[in-house]
């Protein structure tokens, strides 16, 4: 492990070789053309606003020079970024004139606010003439690996009987009265489960089955239900533990977050440790307010990069949503964490799905293979894989350890059909909503497109253009996809909605734009509004309608689609394609050249799927 989180924080800043113009080193090694298709830089900024703090400037407002920029961003709220300077007859340089260091603190319709990371004293070295412009690119985290070797020396550091558990090495102790009769659907045996689980317990929230809402929260409650009880409740990313809080504020329960103001949305940021403790005039007072709240929330590098918590308070349960995308590393220091003589977590519970998206890792599968038999015996075949799937590969079969969600709230039944036969076993129920069971409304008399949305779920054959100059570029399919887009529009009528109605998802960023382009030529006016993303940042959204472009024109590109493919009792589950099918509630398109497609596997099943369903369409058989 340790040689895992060395070799990550090296190709953070030197690139690997699986993704182009990855790692700090981009910022000089690759050029302008790279940069936009990796949608990592912002370029033809200009300032229209400076924000000071008597005569020294802490933030900066920039705007877009186009209404595409958008689309190729890479960018979020509170990311650390560089700003600079550059003559407009040149290419953005970082390496040739000065250099800010800053926060993304919001964004704005038109373009976005930065918060220097250090105040300038004086606003001249701001004002350029109209022949220089300005750009973004992602700054290099400092010291983001040190709580990494921190925590895997906490881990050599705790008890035994926690090292034990954490490798397999003890059999977890379960009190023997739990209730392993009750139903799957049944709430109750979820948490009479886990409570009896004594060391831990993992929970498996397949897409819409409501593992932060029901999983999560109904843990939860039940732990609270003990008056001593203090609950860590963790994610990895920000957005995920936003989405926590905010079910706790509708719960009306008390609890600390634990962060960056500029990394929590505005409506939480009075719920940050720094904000509630900002008033206190003694540590004493600090130290009262942490012990006697309930609940403490944060990502698990705020926490990891806090170990002074762990000497203030201890934990009777931990709680880590999103588990199945944490790295071992990431958790290891936070459940070896010591109080005193004691473990500082006492419990844990895991809730996560292992056929969802992984965590992002520069190494490929050779680097962070292992080789050791006694390691691999225990589940720690791969260092990619997170603690979630190891402590799953040994308990899987367990029911009093791991409990699998079975109801899901967001499909329709005629959309989840198919990952629930190629992914889940069928083991997935629908609620059911009404929107799930709704009868779909047939309309006679259309042809092509039109007739395509009669369907819940459904494929569009597009042949690949001949002359395209770009692999990862299709226009035929943009062409395709703003036809499907505009018929939406038609038959929703004045219920369109396109912020929370459609949803477009394609492998690469160098299609968003041409999609975007292509929307207003088939007359929707309403293409800005309209999410186009990859489907890595689609992971965790949901939309009423969701088009899947595949985008691909050749067979190597498959290799890219299919990286995250797995085998499980003999069948390969696509997580990519996973995600991508399951974000879609009432209907959903999937978009692409069959012929080339149909050489992989699984997506050879999901088009004979729609063909059976006499749900297969030729675009170019209805193209306008």
């Amino acid at each position: 492990m340790l040689q895992f989180v060395e070799r990550e924080s090296l190709l953070s800043k030197i690139g690997n070789r699986q993704k182009e113009c990855s790692g700090f080193a981009a910022l000089w090694q690759c050029n302008l053309n790279e940069k936009v298709e990796a949608g990592d830089i912002y370029y033809g900024l200009s300032i229209i606003a400076l924000s000071m703090h008597g005569r020294s400037v802490e933030r900066v407002t920039l705007a877009f020079s186009t209404d595409w920029d958008l689309d190729r961003s890479n960018f979020r709220r509170g990311d650390i970024v560089l700003l600079y300077p550059y003559p407009v007859s040149d290419a953005p340089d970082a390496c040739r004139g000065i250099v800010f260091r800053a926060f993304i603190e919001d964004f704005t319709p038109r373009g976005f606010i930065l918060r220097l990371r250090y105040a300038q004293a004086d606003a001249f070295v701001f004002q350029r003439s109209k022949v220089w412009a300005w750009a973004v690119e992602h700054d290099n985290a400092a010291n983001a690996s040190a709580h990494l070797y921190r925590g895997i020396y906490a881990f050599l550091s705790a008890p035994q009987h926690r090292r034990d558990l954490l490798l397999g090495q003890r059999t977890p102790e379960v009190v023997e009265t739990c209730d392993e009769m009750a139903e799957n659907g049944d709430f109750t045996a979820l948490v009479s489960r886990a409570q009896c689980a004594r060391d831990f317990f993992l929970i498996i929230g397949p897409p819409g089955t409501g593992k932060t809402s029901f999983g999560l929260m109904s843990v939860l409650r039940a732990e609270l239900a003990n008056p001593n009880a203090a609950v860590l409740l963790l994610s990895y990313t920000n957005r995920a533990v936003d989405e926590i809080c905010s079910k706790l504020v509708e719960a009306g329960l008390d609890f600390l977050r634990m962060g960056h103001a500029l990394s929590t949305e505005p409506a939480l940021r009075p719920y940050l440790m720094e904000e509630r403790l900002a008033h206190h005039r003694h540590l004493g007072e600090v130290r009262q307010t942490i012990a006697s709240t309930p609940i403490i929330c944060g990502t698990t590098a705020a926490i990891s990069g806090h170990p002074e918590l762990f000497e203030v308070k201890t934990f009777s349960l931990a709680i880590v949503d999103e588990a199945s995308q944490i790295l071992e590393p990431h958790l290891l220091g936070i459940l070896s964490a010591m109080h005193g003589d004691e473990v500082a977590v006492r419990r844990f519970v895991l809730i996560g799905d292992h056929k969802q998206l992984p965590a992002v890792v520069q190494q490929s599968e050779t680097e962070s293979a292992v080789e050791d038999e006694r390691l691999r015996a225990i589940g720690l075949t791969d260092c990619r894989r997170s603690l979630f799937e190891r402590l799953l590969h040994t308990y899987g079969g367990d029911p009093r350890l791991v409990y699998t969600l079975h109801r899901q709230g967001r499909m329709h039944s005629g959309i989840a059909d198919f990952p629930n036969t190629a992914f889940y076993e069928g083991q997935l129920d629908v609620v059911p909503l009404p929107h799930q069971v709704e009868r779909t409304a047939v309309r006679r008399k259309l042809t092509g497109v039109a007739r395509m949305l009669n369907h819940r779920f459904a494929f569009l054959h597009v042949s690949s253009p001949s002359d395209c100059m770009a692999d990862k570029v299709n226009s035929h399919e943009a062409t395709a996809i703003g036809h499907i887009v505009a018929e939406v529009k038609a038959r929703e009528g004045a219920d369109f909605d396109a912020t929370t109605g459609v949803g477009i998802i394609v492998p690469y960023r160098s299609q968003i734009a041409t999609i975007r382009a292509a929307l207003l030529q088939a007359g929707v006016s309403e293409a800005s509004g309209i999410t186009i993303d990859t489907v890595e940042r689609f992971q965790g959204s949901q939309r009423d309608y969701i088009i899947y472009g595949f985008t691909v024109q050749h067979r190597y590109q498959l290799n890219f689609l299919s990286s995250q493919t797995f085998e499980e009792n003999g069948v390969l589950i696509d997580r990519k394609l996973n995600v991508a099918l399951t974000r879609a509630r009432r209907h959903c398109f999937v978009v692409g050249n069959a012929d080339i497609l149909s050489l992989n596997p699984v997506f050879h099943r999901l088009i004979a799927y729609t063909k059976r369903h006499r749900a297969y369409y030729a675009y170019e058989a209805y193209a306008p």
